[in-house]
């Protein structure tokens, strides 16, 4: 299992489910988002385009891989001068396919100072005053 610290507010449900899919897989699984913003496409400051954010989901931590097939994954990416985004990028250029278990918007990525205010009100707010357990 590969969890990043960006991601403070994952549900343990999540990691549960997400553990239940991966065991039936042969690769591994992730948990992800569909996307449900527009997507604009831009170049030079000016949009080129809108895209069709229909099969699209935005990928989350915890992921979870067969250690092995991880390992092999990430030296063959490295090798081929692949840049690997997150972990489920190597499976999927190493050909492996990869389960995608519904997970949380709230399990957000805490990447600036705006994410830090609102990964504190899920966890202060959301979690510890109801008595509800990530």
């Amino acid at each position: 299992m590969v969890h990043d610290a960006a991601r403070p507010c994952v549900r343990e449900s999540d990691i549960r489910d997400l553990l239940n899919v991966a065991m039936t897989e042969p690769a591994g699984a992730i948990l992800a988002t569909p996307v449900v913003e527009t997507v604009k496409r831009v170049r030079h400051d000016v949009v080129a385009g809108t895209v069709d954010r229909s099969t699209l989901w935005a990928a989350q931590t915890p992921q979870v891989f067969r250690a092995g097939r991880l390992r092999e994954a990430l030296l063959a990416a490295r090798r081929e001068g692949f840049t690997v985004t997150d972990e489920a990028s190597a499976i999927e250029h190493a050909g492996l396919r990869v389960a995608v278990v519904p997970g949380h918007r709230d399990n957000l990525k805490v990447t600036t100072p705006e994410d830090v205010e609102l990964a504190a009100f899920y966890l202060d707010t959301v979690f510890c005053s109801s008595g509800m357990r990530a």
